[in-house]
């Protein structure tokens, strides 16, 4: 480290003429000398205590600076990813950690709960504390989630043992559709280990000469506690200095371990040299020699002092560069300002810090170079500011490009006045690396390395302003794979994956360089194609995807089929909000979905007419729930050879007030889409028991055996025993009349949770028959592992039975594999004769259709039977 100093003051020179008025003159000097002297001591040591707490608040303030600077990085790797999971936040909080810092422990606290924790072991007990219902803990985060900024607290005593310092920092997320931030999601909290804090800014080891005290508890500064040192300092006409946090400030303070208290020549001893020179001249001469000696070891003192606040800032991990008013020359410089820099000592030392930020531009976030009134020091010097947190970049372009994090501020003398500058800066390029690496985390997909949602959105809303200052076409894709959950399901997740890698691989091979492919999630992804000349380049495009995606995949062994169904929007013909080119262009790939598969569908304005609709039937579906609007009509099930009834099927019909009898095609859907279902299955199970009930007891004998349709939307929304014995319980229906029909998918789909719940109904006594069986993915597997009481064919079989082969064969084979595992067959959709005729020749025992009895509702079908017409 080199320094420069100012040259001592002239040593005065005596005059001969001055040894005749010796005796006058000497009294007069002593005075002066005395008062001199214990002035000097008591400046130099302020001097040299004011430097030494410059040098450690400067190490303390990037110290914990530099601890935020992690904490923050986490922030925004939530906001842009705000459902990050456990395993997701320990790998990046082990890469947090492995920077230097004191953090003992950082966790997640989404809605105010704390999730995620890290180290986990050590912190398991805190998972699940909630910040809003414990006092001690409520008020600073309440603070926190108010002011929108960082907020340090502490010191306080942690309940692992020790003392620390818990930043905590609010995350606002990412609106989805928008792509801008804005909703409170949490909160991020850091513990900062006070001790090495303390250690790693180097107040621990401050020496036996200086007493150092901070205040300023919860960032209260002048006023708050005192947390570090002896509260008496504070009281003894310090040497002080603020130190900034996020929201807040602390004051550090420092006296020498001796007091102000400077010590001086005796006064009685000074007077009697004085007059024992003032008579003789030798005297005077050997006081002139012993002050010129006694000033020599002052400077050399001074010296010693000067070099022990340069070794100490040679010790310190960050760059430390002071700089002199109003010139800007650079007297001290340490070791690690010269590595950050790139510099020899003598390319910087006794130069300008403006010369020094021409040597090496000093660059902004956005690549613009720093004016000379914009640079740390300037601001310092010439303005009286205290900047804060600069990021600077530093040899732009090179491979020893550093990314800075600097701290400036001015150093005034006991007066007030500016007399020069200081700039601290750490090294923070493996930080910002780090932010770099998370940030693609952030915004690719990791499996097939395309933009995820967030990234695609931000691209989107550019290319559409793009193009419309062209005056060019913009077309975009949403793209679906078809039977993905089936690959998924049967051959298991690693060939999903694979799949779903190769169709991005093939679908980037189909675009341009221009255009964007990304994934949205699952098995969605969305191209975009700016700058087109007409919507027919679009569909050029998506037939060659759809042929490419049709073709087989070779994976892990498999020969595997997909497919993919397109919907394709325009802008702006179809809109110019990226959220209303999204809502298009997947309605139109559910269209095309609807159309067949393995097609591709533009958007029209009917497709919103009918999303319209969707919601108006859904809003007057809820409504139906609440006014009384649906009932229901029973279709009778006969046994095929004697004609009588053996049971009915509940059939739910809704009467519109406005737009009459809307049929179960038309609200069903809405209802299974909207999770309607689920209210509406139950009080279609709990009318058609007790509607039966009544029945049976109209006709003087147990209620007929009665069948309820459950659909597989409703199992997955809390469908089960115990709300079916619920019902049969309020009701008194008995569960041996009860038959509960399934659909096949319900039973492919493998879920535990599902067998579970049809083991225990069947348990109960209730009867479980698959619907439309033949139609879907009939498996004799199903049929051995599920309790399995009823088959029922499907009413497409019925129309060739008896003239088609092969339909009556497809009856027959059922019916002898019921059968053989002692199930009931009954056929739907008999219209004819002749279909019952052949039902019966084959051996199907039930059978329900037009032919026999249509839905009717329980009263009429109370009036229409009698004893002789029911099965006993």
């Amino acid at each position: 480290m080199k320094t420069t100093t100012h040259k001592a003051a002239d040593r005065s020179r005596w005059n001969v003429w001055w040894i005749v008025a010796a005796p006058l003159l000497v009294v007069c000097a002593g005075l002066i000398y005395e008062a001199y002297l214990a002035q000097r001591a008591e400046q130099d040591l302020r001097l040299r205590t004011v430097s030494a707490l410059s040098t450690l608040r400067a190490q303390l303030e990037g110290a914990l600076n530099s601890n935020i600077s992690l904490a923050q990085g986490l922030v925004a790797v939530v906001a842009t990813k705000p459902d990050i999971d456990q395993n997701e936040f320990v790998d990046l909080a082990r890469e947090l950690f492995r920077q230097p810092s004191q953090m003992r422990n950082i966790a997640l606290a989404r809605d105010m709960v704390i999730s995620h924790v890290y180290p986990v072991e050590a912190n398991r007990a805190s998972l699940g504390l909630n910040y809003m219902t414990h006092p001690q803990q409520r008020e600073a985060a309440i603070r926190v989630r108010e002011s929108g900024k960082i907020v340090v607290a502490g010191p306080v005593n942690l309940v692992q043992g020790g003392v620390g310092l818990i930043a905590r920092a609010p995350v606002f997320v990412r609106d989805p559709a928008t792509g801008q931030a804005g909703r409170f999601w949490g909160l991020i909290a850091a513990v900062i280990d006070t001790k090495a804090l303390y250690r790693a800014a180097g107040l621990v080891n401050v020496g036996a000469n200086l007493q150092v005290a901070l205040r300023g508890k919860d960032g209260s500064g002048d006023i708050g506690d005192v947390f570090f040192g002896d509260p008496e300092v504070f009281k003894q006409q310090p040497v002080s200095q603020t130190i900034s946090l996020p929201l807040g400030t602390w004051r550090i303070a420092a006296i020498p371990s001796g007091g102000w208290q400077v010590d001086h020549p005796d006064v009685w001893q000074l007077r009697t040299a004085t007059v024992v020179f003032a008579a003789m001249a030798l005297v005077f001469a050997a006081f002139w020699r012993r002050y010129l000696k006694e000033r020599r070891e002052s400077e050399l003192r001074l010296l010693q002092a000067q070099a022990k606040l340069l070794a100490a800032l040679e010790q310190s991990p960050a760059g430390i560069i002071l700089a002199d008013a109003p010139g800007g020359e650079i007297r001290v410089v340490n070791s690690a300002a010269l590595k950050i820099r790139g510099l020899a000592e003598e390319e910087i030392c006794g130069k300008s810090y403006i010369e020094l930020g021409r040597l090496v531009p000093t660059y902004h976030l956005d690549g613009r170079v720093f004016d000379d009134d914009e640079l740390p020091l300037s601001r310092a010097i010439h303005h009286g500011e205290s900047p804060r947190n600069m990021e600077l970049l530093l040899h732009k372009g090179t491979p020893n490009e550093r990314w800075v994090l600097a701290n400036s501020g001015p150093v005034r003398d006991d007066a007030g006045e500016i007399i020069g500058g200081v700039v601290v800066f750490s090294d923070v390029t493996d930080v910002k690396r780090t932010e770099e690496q998370i940030r693609q985390r952030a915004y690719y997909d990791s499996l097939t390395a395309l933009p995820n949602r967030v990234l695609f959105l931000e691209v989107l809303e550019k290319a559409i302003k793009r193009n419309n200052r062209q005056g060019k076409i913009l077309a975009l894709m949403y793209i679906d794979l078809d039977r993905f959950k089936i690959v998924n399901d049967t051959l298991g997740h690693d060939v999903g994956d694979l799949l779903l890698h190769e169709a991005a691989g093939r679908i980037r091979e189909l675009i341009r360089g221009s255009d964007t492919v990304a994934r949205l999630g699952g098995d969605e992804f969305t191209v975009i194609l700016p700058e087109l000349t007409h919507p027919d380049n679009a569909t050029v495009i998506a037939e060659k995807l759809i042929r490419k995606l049709a073709e087989p995949y070779q994976l892990m062994g498999h020969e595997v089929y997909s497919g993919a169904s397109i919907g394709i929007t325009f802008s702006p013909g179809d809109g110019l909000a990226p959220s209303t080119l999204l809502k298009n262009a997947d309605m139109a790939m559910y269209q095309a979905k609807d159309q067949g598969r393995n097609a591709f569908q533009c958007f029209s304005a009917e497709m919103t007419e009918r999303a319209e609709s969707f919601v108006a039937v859904e809003k007057d579906l809820r409504r139906a729930l609440e006014r009384g609007e649906l009932r229901m009509e029973y279709q009778p099930i006969f046994q095929v050879t004697a004609r009588k009834v053996a049971g009915v099927e509940a059939l739910v019909r809704w009467e519109h007030p406005e737009l009459g009898m809307v049929g179960p095609d038309k609200f069903i859907p809405v209802a299974e889409e909207t999770g309607l279902i689920h209210r509406l299955g139950i009080w279609v199970l709990r009318t058609a028991c007790r509607e039966n009930m009544e029945l049976g007891a109209a006709l003087g004998r147990d209620p007929l055996r009665l069948a309820v349709n459950v659909s597989s939307r409703q199992f997955r929304l809390g469908f089960d025993a115990a709300l079916v014995a619920r019902i049969l319980e309020e009701t008194g229906y008995p569960a041996d009349r009860l038959a509960l029909e399934i659909t096949e998918s319900l039973l492919v789909e493998e879920d535990n949770r599902v067998h579970q719940t049809l083991v225990e109904l069947r348990e109960m006594g209730v009867a479980l028959s698959v619907d439309d069986f033949g139609t879907g993915y009939s498996s004799l597997g199903y049929l051995r592992r599920f309790p399995v009481s009823v088959l029922k064919v499907d009413r497409s079989f019925m129309r060739e039975l008896g003239h088609n082969p092969r339909d009556t064969n497809l009856v027959e084979a059922i019916v002898a594999i019921a059968r053989s595992l002692q199930m009931r067959v009954v056929a739907e959709g008999v219209e004819t004769e002749d279909q019952l005729a052949q039902l019966a020749h084959i051996g199907c025992e039930y059978a329900q259709g037009f032919l026999l009895g249509r839905p009717v509702a329980v009263a009429v079908l109370a009036e229409s039977l009698n004893d002789s017409d029911l099965v006993d």
